[in-house]
């Protein structure tokens, strides 16, 4: 099952449904107008009850929509004819694949409050650890409550949101990497800054950082899901003048 949040389709006109942005991940859905118990209402009441996973098509502009999959319904107010949808990534430890298909890099979406949330950022994560297999493309670590979705180029700087501009890293690695004690080039050689290389620090620092020092880092088995080679020499260019 699968339920759509519209734009509007020209300017000036108002959306059909007034669905909204909550917290960070929650979307407000409004119910089909009619009875709460019309066929399509029915529907999600079932999914809620069951707690089933929808497909989210989530408007981005006038006929446009981002795939988001799978969404859970939290809640229902009869009063209100609304649904509290869940954009959670809860189930994204199950050892899944993802299609071999090139995916359009998502849209970026931000709302102002008191800080600036990224609402692409969760669909972005789930691209790209799956891309990787859910393990650390530098260490192979298998843990995905571990692992981040690095940016070749940062999203501060206007980097894509697409697989071939991320990389599955742990909190570490992407740490490092996002300092510049880290970097990746363009054949996918993982290179160690000066200051790292010259750091002791007993066996942790040693097997998790020194000895990653020129070795290649496990690339996706689907060519389209390969990290850009531009966006690589770009960022390494920054490490190594960071260096």
């Amino acid at each position: 099952m699968s339920i759509k949040e519209v734009r509007p389709s020209r300017a000036g006109r108002s959306a059909p449904y007034n669905d909204r942005d909550l917290d960070e991940g929650l979307v407000g859905y409004r119910l089909q107008r009619g009875n709460i118990s019309n066929s399509h209402n029915k529907l999600l009441l079932e999914a809620y009850h069951q707690h089933q996973p929808l497909i989210f098509l989530r408007g981005v502009e006038d006929a446009r929509y981002e795939i988001i999959y799978p969404v859970f319904v939290l809640s229902i107010d009869p009063s209100k004819m609304e649904a509290v949808i869940s954009l959670d990534d809860s189930n994204l430890e199950l050892d899944s694949a993802p299609p071999n298909i090139v995916e359009e890099p998502l849209t970026r979406g931000y709302s102002e409050s008191r800080s600036k949330s990224r609402h692409h950022q969760r669909a972005f994560r789930k691209r790209v650890l799956l891309a990787y297999g859910l393990r650390c493309a530098l260490t192979g670590l298998p843990l995905p409550k571990l692992l981040q979705a690095a940016h070749i180029v940062p999203d501060s700087k206007e980097g894509e949101a697409s697989v071939r501009n991320g990389i599955a890293m742990s909190y570490l690695h992407h740490a490092a990497f996002e300092q510049n004690l880290l970097g990746i080039d363009p054949d996918g050689l993982i290179h160690l800054s000066e200051s790292l290389r010259t750091t002791r620090d007993g066996p942790l620092f040693d097997h998790g950082l020194l000895r990653l020092h020129r070795q290649s880092i496990r690339l996706p088995s689907f060519q389209g899901h390969l990290p850009n080679r531009d966006f690589l020499a770009q960022r390494f260019l920054e490490f190594r003048n960071a260096s």
